[in-house]
């Protein structure tokens, strides 16, 4: 997904860089700068970097999250622990576990987790985000339990 984001970042720059050569070099004549030769490809050469740095933060404030969103399905949690991390964000905004007893909350994410994890009271469920290239860090869906072993919140944390 990420390399397929590269190319079509590179091609609409490109794309870009054409008219924007004729439109710089039109704005410098109409401005008679002294060096108009200069600033035209000064300005072909810089834009670059400003549509690059414009098209990561749509990437990662956008488009990213929306890619990698996937509906929570419990028959799928259980089987591929690689694709949790696209469950998590429909699973906590659902706050389909608040309220849940420990009981429910195996039915829904199985039993493949940590207890007393985080704090006491707690299930951690191993979710790595492929996307966090640190060795020893990683991500998992952390599972808060009040004094009645009812679900009280549910956070994706790095731990």
């Amino acid at each position: 997904m990420m390399l397929n984001s590269i190319v079509i970042l590179v091609v609409i720059q490109v794309l870009l860089l054409m008219p924007s050569f004729f439109y710089y070099r039109k704005i410098i004549k109409k401005f008679n700068f002294k060096y108009p030769r200069l600033l035209n490809y000064l300005a072909v050469i810089l834009m670059p970097s400003l549509y690059t740095s414009i098209f990561i933060l749509l990437y990662i404030g956008v488009f990213a999250p929306i890619w990698r969103s996937k509906t929570f399905e419990p028959i799928k949690w259980c089987e591929n622990k690689s694709i949790r991390y696209r469950m998590v964000n429909d699973l906590i905004s659902s706050e389909l576990l608040i309220g849940k007893t420990k009981k429910e909350v195996e039915k829904y994410l199985g039993i493949g987790f940590k207890e007393n994890c985080w704090t006491k009271n707690t299930y951690c469920y191993f979710a790595p985000d492929p996307d966090n290239y640190a060795f020893l860090d990683h991500y998992e869906l952390v599972v808060f339990f009040g004094l009645d072993h009812k679900v009280k919140r549910v956070e994706y944390l790095l731990i």
